[in-house]
């Protein structure tokens, strides 16, 4: 991959071109796509990776099992 994808990123704003291309090659990268509604992600799965959002809107729910009571 050799698009600078990282900088539309705030985590990565501000890095050289030559920080860019170091990350891209030390890190797996791969670009998905996923369609609108479509879920990423659920609560409680095992992630094993860092999923950036290069492009478009994602929604986040948690729930959560604490009681305010």
């Amino acid at each position: 991959m050799n698009e600078n994808v990282l900088v539309t990123c705030p985590l990565f704003r501000g890095i050289s071109k030559k920080e860019h291309d170091a990350f891209l090659e030390r890190n797996r990268t791969e670009i998905i796509r996923f369609k609108k509604g479509e879920t990423v992600v659920r609560q409680g799965d095992v992630i094993n990776a860092m999923h950036l959002l290069v492009k478009g809107v994602v929604q986040t729910q948690m729930a959560s099992s604490i009681s305010l009571n």
